[in-house]
């Protein structure tokens, strides 16, 4: 077991070499029989494809021939004077078709019609009296001659004889010529059903001399692709037949191929186009010739399994010379082998045999020798070599992980960073930086900065921006640039130089943020807060001059009135005179709360607070309103509860400049009814001293959005 071991070619070099050269040789001899094999079967294909399309050839020579045959009998007979001359009768005309047909076993039926498309002759009396007006041979027939494509027999299939050896139904060609008299007046048209069957024999006839090559088969179909005449196994279709084969030969071409047919065969196909002959025009049809690979390269396999069972013994005698040579060879490097096995496992007694020869085998075995008297210096310098390599090992990591995180800050900051050479061209940016300008990374690799400069700068800024950078290294400031779409922004750009260690620039790097919307908003707000300061300061000097022009008649008219209190009034102009008086203080009220407005607009507005009589603030009210009312023919009432406190402290201006704006805006929006003040102390109001004043009118309303609006 152990010297079968020894001999495995996994222990033993020499089992390797023989087993390398053993397979080569019989991979030579495989190479060879597949080399002479490819060759045979590409010989094979060429002359079989020859012969194949020279079939498909002489089959579409063979129909088109034929088809010239019928086409230009059909076009002598319709020219005959037995079928112009009307003065022949019909019985004259039947005898001569009948002879005709008899005479050429090739038609299945020859007819005549008279210029109606009726059918008024026809061999062995068929058809006749039929109508035909909307075949088409008859409406091509009256034109001229005409050719129609293989069809399954219609009125004839169930009149003429099966053909014994097709199996499938009576299919016809027509050929049709119209039919003049003397005068060129059209009287008919005279067709000729040619049966299909014909081919079939001309296919038979074709493929007789090829019997002994084994089975080869012969398919013609129309220009549509259509199979119209088949095999057994694919027989005639109106699908079209999808293959390389037809695909060509629809463009023309006759040639040969080898291809994958629709029952998962590949066959050795040759094709051509039937393209007519003479003065027959032709029908396009596609004949294709095919053979089953198998039986077309049978010849060349057996070739290649000769030539395969010749070389393999050759192949075994090279193997057993091979180890003969081999053996010999090997045999120091063997005794190498051994010694190098003893030093590996401790042995340093182990004496590395002599070999004087100057081959490889003496090389190496010196070359060893010396290799064992420098392992042992060499030891210790690896033992150190290895403490510094693990040393390096975690401070490269260390880097490693410092370089990943700076590249992540780079990519992922909010702020556009550029960095540039000692030469300012651009060598990196970082995605702010290209959303910031709308540039693209290919755009401004190897361009500098100045790409983006906006003009808004002179000369002299960018002199002092440099020579900052070259004296403190740093510079910060805002700067307008350009984006790639025109558009002008601020930033604020802070650049620092990166210098190498012989102390020189080597790198600059610049960080930017865009502060458009920050520049907006500033001039925004400034713009906001003059126009208020404007809007304020025309309002303040508004309110003084009215306050000043309105006053001072306001004054005399008032002053007036007390003169006027002082003359002998009866108790009627007295009462006018209350009321004028009241409309007056209201007036003035009216100029205060105006300039009220205004000190509530500022924060400034103060209650006045002071003893006043309820009922003289109510009178007062209805004085002023009453008249207003009484325009518009409106109930005025102004109502007190007896539990009512009379003696009050409060704003009495104010709450009078309340009252008459609510009840202003009830008359203003009450067409009918009235409108009614009054006043309440609510119990649940009692103890409090709240006073619960109340505005009622039978007017419109106020909707409830107005009333959210108001009253929130």
């Amino acid at each position: 077991m152990r010297l079968l071991r020894h001999y495995l070619p996994s222990h033993n070099i020499r089992a390797r070499l023989v087993l390398s050269v053993g397979l080569l040789a019989i991979f030579s001899s495989f190479l060879l029989s597949f080399t002479v094999g490819r060759e045979a079967t590409l010989q094979v294909q060429e002359d079989k494809g020859h012969t194949m399309q020279q079939l498909a050839l002489h089959m579409s020579r063979e129909l088109d021939i034929g088809m010239y045959e019928r086409y230009r009998e059909i076009g002598i007979v319709a020219g005959m004077e037995v079928i112009r001359d009307p003065a022949v009768s019909w019985q004259q005309k039947q005898q001569f078709l009948d002879l005709l047909k008899s005479s050429y076993d090739h038609y299945a039926w020859i007819g005549l019609t008279d210029a109606e498309g009726k059918i008024v002759v026809g061999t062995d009396h068929l058809l006749v009296g039929k109508s035909v007006a909307e075949r088409e041979w008859f409406l091509r027939g009256r034109e001229g001659m005409h050719v129609g494509d293989v069809h399954d027999a219609f009125l004839l299939a169930k009149l003429l004889p099966q053909p014994k050896d097709d199996p499938l139904p009576l299919r016809l060609v027509d050929i049709s010529a119209p039919i003049h008299d003397a005068e060129g007046k059209l009287v008919g048209v005279l067709c000729g059903h040619l049966s299909w069957h014909w081919a079939l024999r001309v296919r038979r006839a074709l493929l007789e001399p090829t019997k002994s090559h084994g089975t080869v088969d012969i398919l013609v179909l129309n220009k549509g692709r259509s199979i119209l005449l088949g095999t057994p196994e694919l027989p005639s279709s109106t699908a079209p037949l999808e293959v390389p084969s037809v695909l060509a030969a629809s463009r023309g071409e006759n040639h040969y191929t080898t291809e994958d047919w629709p029952d998962q065969k590949k066959y050795l196909t040759g094709f051509a186009r039937a393209g007519g002959y003479s003065s027959y025009p032709g029908l396009g049809w596609l004949v294709l010739v095919r053979q089953s690979s198998g039986e077309a390269f049978a010849a060349a396999g057996r070739l290649e399994q000769r030539t395969l069972l010749i070389s393999l013994p050759f192949s075994l005698l090279f193997l057993l010379l091979s180890w003969m040579v081999i053996n010999r060879i090997v045999r120091p490097m063997a005794a190498i082998a051994h010694v190098a096995d003893c030093l590996r496992q401790g042995d340093t007694t182990a004496t590395i045999p002599n070999c004087d020869v100057a081959d490889e085998t003496g090389i190496l075995a010196r070359s060893l020798r010396d290799l064992v008297a420098t392992l042992e210096s060499q030891k210790v310098d690896l033992l150190s070599l290895n403490q510094q390599l693990q040393a390096d090992i975690v401070y490269r990591i260390q880097v490693e992980e410092q370089l990943r995180l700076s590249a992540q800050v780079f990519e992922n900051s909010i702020e556009g960073i550029v960095i540039t050479d000692s030469q300012e061209r651009i060598i990196s940016v970082n995605k702010a930086f290209l959303y910031v300008t709308g540039f693209s990374a290919e755009e401004v690799i190897g361009q500098t900065p100045r790409m983006l400069k906006s003009g808004r700068q002179d000369a002299q800024f960018y002199q002092q921006m440099w020579r900052s950078l070259q004296e403190n290294g740093s510079w910060q400031g805002e700067v307008w640039n350009r984006r790639k779409s025109g558009e002008v922004f601020p930033e604020w750009l802070t650049i620092s130089a990166m210098k190498r260690d012989d102390g020189q620039i080597g790198y600059y790097i610049a960080l930017f943020t865009d502060i458009s919307t920050l520049k907006e908003s500033q001039q925004a707000l400034l713009l906001a807060k003059e126009r208020a300061e404007d809007a304020n300061r025309v309002k303040s000097e508004f309110l003084l001059v009215m306050s000043h022009e309105m006053r001072t008649p306001m004054n005399v008219i008032m002053g007036m009135g007390e003169l006027l209190e002082e003359t002998g009034l009866s108790e009627e102009q007295q009462s006018i005179l209350a009321r004028q008086k009241n409309a007056a203080n209201r007036l003035l009220e009216l100029i205060d709360d105006v300039l009220d407005m205004s000190k509530i607009e500022s924060g400034q507005l103060q209650l006045n607070r002071m003893d006043f009589d309820l009922r003289s603030l109510m009178k007062s009210i209805r004085d002023i309103m009453g008249p207003i009312a009484q325009v518009k023919q409106l109930d005025f009432q102004v109502n007190i509860r007896p539990d009512t406190p009379l003696k009050l402290r409060g704003d009495v201006r104010r709450l009078r400049q309340i009252l008459i704006n609510l009840v202003d805006n009830g008359i203003k929006f009450t067409d009918r009814g009235c409108v009614e003040v009054s006043v309440a102390t609510e119990a649940e109001a009692l103890q409090s001293g709240v006073i619960r004043f109340t505005v009622q009118d039978s007017g419109i309303g106020i909707s409830p959005d107005m009333q959210e609006k108001n009253f929130r």
